[in-house]
């Protein structure tokens, strides 16, 4: 009897042991032992030749599209997912109009940056209700000023430059090697470099005050998100921001 070439189970069996595959797997089995029928026997190492390269296939092929998968799942998953945990960034704008001494007629904003957890890299945009002429940011030493004392010690470094315009002389020692800084009209871009855990920066911003008696004064606009790593992958985070209205200060 020729032996069949064709790799379908159903069609692999003889004719003479299709009898016996029909029946219990005991029964075929006994047969294949009790009447040494050599081509079942070749038929049934042929199925599980065929079974093991098909399961070897199905395991590779799945293999494969887990290690391309897996990494785009994570990505998503890291990035987009709004529950999972994460530092947390916060932003606080303060603003102040000096009265008396060299600062009178500027106005003075402070922004103060923390983190609870750190970051990768931060970036914040912030426009202001005014033409900004100085800006000065840094992060604070380990023995840093609340936001409050920085701007009162902030206040006494201001003063009006050769052409008039509000001027920032010092800065209350702050290190500015961990962030970069630039003014746009009258917003500030300010990017910060990877940060620790319960890291502060904060920056000054002055500019003439042109505030309009008769008009609302446009309120403080922001943008700004900050990247954490998270199952290896860089996660983008909306900062939070508030806000407090520029006070009088004499």
């Amino acid at each position: 009897m020729g032996r069949l070439e064709k790799t379908d189970p159903t069609m692999s069996i003889p004719d003479l042991c299709k009898q016996f595959r029909k029946q219990k797997v005991v029964s075929f089995l006994a047969h294949l032992k009790k009447d040494n029928c050599s081509d079942c026997q070749n038929a049934v190492r042929t199925i599980r030749l065929e079974s093991k390269v098909k399961l070897i296939t199905k395991k590779a092929l799945w293999f494969l599209v887990g290690v391309l998968v897996s990494p785009l799942v994570l990505y998503f998953v890291a990035t987009f997912w709004p529950f999972w945990p994460s530092s947390h960034v916060y932003v606080l704008t303060s603003g102040l109009r000096p009265q008396v001494g060299n600062a009178a007629g500027c106005l003075v904003y402070m922004v103060s940056i923390s983190t609870d957890r750190g970051f990768d890299d931060a970036y914040l945009k912030i426009r202001f209700p005014m033409k900004i002429s100085d800006l000065r940011a840094g992060t604070t030493p380990s023995d840093a000023l609340s936001a409050e004392k920085f701007m009162s010690m902030s206040i006494g470094e201001i003063g009006r430059g050769a052409n008039g315009n509000c001027k920032i002389f010092q800065t209350a020692g702050e290190d500015e090697s961990e962030v970069t800084s630039k003014i746009i009209q009258r917003a500030v871009v300010i990017q910060l470099a990877k940060a620790q855990a319960n890291t502060i920066a904060n920056a000054l911003v002055v500019g003439n005050d042109e505030r309009d008696p008769d008009k609302s004064e446009p309120p403080v606009v922001h943008e700004g998100y900050f990247t954490t790593s998270l199952l290896a992958y860089p996660a983008r985070r909306s900062m939070s921001f508030s806000d407090n209205a520029a006070q009088a200060a004499k």
